[in-house]
């Protein structure tokens, strides 16, 4: 049954769009808003015709603009009239109504009339609370996911959500007002690359948009971040840091994860507290991998559903639930009767199928809580290295520094590394093998299965499918990038872990991939991990 607070849209679609002559254009002497570089005023439009009441958003200083100016201004005239237009012609959002309507925008003059939002904005409706009633709240959440969510589907990401740039049109009667986005002046094509602070809200931006050296460039997973810090909002009345500039920079990139809505508000509950820390987390591979799976977990937790499967692992593992105990118990029982699988890659095989839709941080951690358990060192305490010694120091360790160590441990265990089932000198010498390139790596991997009696890559690469499109060659390595199909986008994690093998490693053996690895990496030319697992045709996660 719908809720009956959840209003009509189409009751308040945004007016038409029609020709506006600048000159006839009533505007107010004071402004409604000012931000940035721009003023927003109430105006009127003195014909028939409607609207007859829109917004007019102009530079701040008409007299003094540059040229460099004006194209800001225009390009985001552009933009948000692009992604507009798309709500309002495309059967696919007939339904929605959450981005602010664009009327007319100026050709080489720099201005745009846009919808008159007579709700106000977010940051008003929280100013002074605690939060907004949860149901509410969370609705809000899912409107924005949505709003953002088409224009993702277009290219483009936002990348300024906060709750000034959330707008609202009043409804009638006791259903909720309509939350639209607006302000898409930093908004950017995903096919550009921008590193741009200026403008941007400091208490709702990601990592990446203070480091993006180390968290990679800004991107759809930014705006994924930023809708979790607004919808934390929502929930406490305030963002997930707050402070000066310079303290909240530091606690965004380095600090601890901010206190969960439930420290907050006695009605929110561990599955929602999930639900917002994932939006929110500093990796952006921890994060969703749409806007649109975070909206649909937002829509779990206010309809009590099912959650998605990131958010359900996450509650599991942190709740220590019967499903996690139960997994951990299987593979202890397997640990005690020496019947651990020998080859060291992961521990589905010693746990079964409970422990199959498990991160692999989670098994790493698991692993660790079953050698505890059984009287081993922990992986911290087995090392010679002052770094793994010191538990603080080794939560900073690279994802190739813990397999290392539980390489080490399986080694003193008495289980053959996964490195040593070859006799190549590279593998031997474990020194060395950090050094080596992927595509050396590979062809140890083909040895491995060589020497096993397994078919290589090569054997089997004459009967594998050929890729769609040319993806060997100088034009292959001029543009840096495999193709995609659709799942893994290298360009959006150019840095590719190995952490991303390992899932497809996994995946591979649970038997939902259609290709071996080796026939995926023999499709691709290029050397990253992440153009390697573009290639595979495999099914979304």
């Amino acid at each position: 049954m719908t809720d009956p607070r959840i209003p009509d849209c189409s009751a308040v679609a945004s007016p038409p769009r029609r020709d506006l002559d600048y000159r006839t254009i009533d505007a107010a002497k004071s402004p409604l808003d000012a931000g940035g570089q721009a003023l927003v005023y109430e105006a009127a439009v003195p014909d028939d015709e409607p609207p007859d009441r829109i917004a007019l958003k102009e530079p701040a200083d008409p007299g003094t603009l540059t040229g460099d100016v004006v194209e800001t201004f225009l390009e985001e005239a552009r933009t948000w009239e692009l992604v507009d237009r798309r709500e309002r012609e495309k059967r696919r959002w007939a339904d929605s109504e959450h981005v602010v309507g664009v009327i007319d925008t100026g050709e080489r003059l720099p201005w745009i009339a846009m919808e008159y939002m007579d709700g106000g904005d977010l940051a008003e409706r929280l100013d002074g609370t605690d939060g907004l009633a949860l149901d509410e709240a969370l609705w809000i959440g899912e409107c924005v996911c949505r709003g953002i969510e088409l224009a993702h589907n277009y290219g483009v990401a936002h990348l300024d959500v906060k709750p000034s740039n959330v707008l609202f049109r009043t409804t009638p009667g006791d259903a909720w007002d309509v939350p639209k986005i607006a302000d898409w002046g930093l908004a950017r094509s995903l096919s550009e690359r921008t590193r741009t602070m200026e403008g941007l809200s400091v208490t709702y931006a990601a990592p990446e948009q203070f480091e993006p050296d180390e968290f990679g460039d800004p991107d759809m997973l930014t705006d994924v971040y930023q809708v979790g810090a607004l919808v934390y909002a929502l929930l406490t009345g305030r963002p997930p840091y707050v402070g000066n500039r310079m303290s909240v920079m530091h606690d965004v990139v380095y600090g601890d994860p901010p206190a969960p809505p439930s420290a907050h508000r006695d009605d929110a509950s561990p599955a929602l507290d999930a639900v917002v820390s994932t939006a929110l987390e500093t990796s952006k591979r921890d994060r969703y991998d749409a806007v649109q799976i975070f909206r649909q977990a937002l829509r779990a937790a206010r309809t009590d559903r099912a959650l998605p499967p990131i958010v359900a692992d996450r509650l599991s593992a942190d709740d220590r639930s019967p499903r996690v105990d139960a997994a951990e118990s299987a593979s202890h029982d397997a640990d005690s009767t020496d019947a651990a699988s020998s080859d060291g890659d992961s521990t589905d095989a010693d746990t079964g199928d409970p422990d199959e839709d498990l991160t692999f941080r989670e098994r790493v951690e698991q692993i660790r809580a079953e050698r505890s358990e059984d009287g081993d060192p922990p992986a911290d305490d087995d090392s010679g290295d002052s770094a793994e010694a010191d538990e603080s120091e080794s939560e900073d360790l690279t994802f190739r520094e813990r397999v290392e160590q539980i390489r080490a441990e399986r080694s003193e265990d008495g289980d053959p590394p996964a490195d040593d089932d070859s006799g190549d000198s590279a593998e031997a010498n474990e020194s060395e093998s950090e050094e080596l390139t992927f595509r050396e790596r590979v062809e140890q991997i083909r040895e491995e299965r060589s020497e096993d009696g397994e078919s290589t890559s090569d054997d089997s690469s004459d009967d594998s499918p050929e890729p769609d499109g040319d993806t060997s060659g100088d034009d292959a390595e001029e543009s840096g990038a495999a193709r995609t199909d659709g799942w893994f986008d290298p360009a959006a994690f150019p840095e590719g872990s190995e952490r991303d093998l390992a899932a497809a490693i996994a995946g591979i053996e649970s038997g939902t991939a259609e290709l071996s690895l080796a026939d995926a990496i023999a499709r691709c030319d290029d050397r990253s991990l992440a153009a390697a697992l573009a290639a595979m045709d495999a099914p979304d996660h």
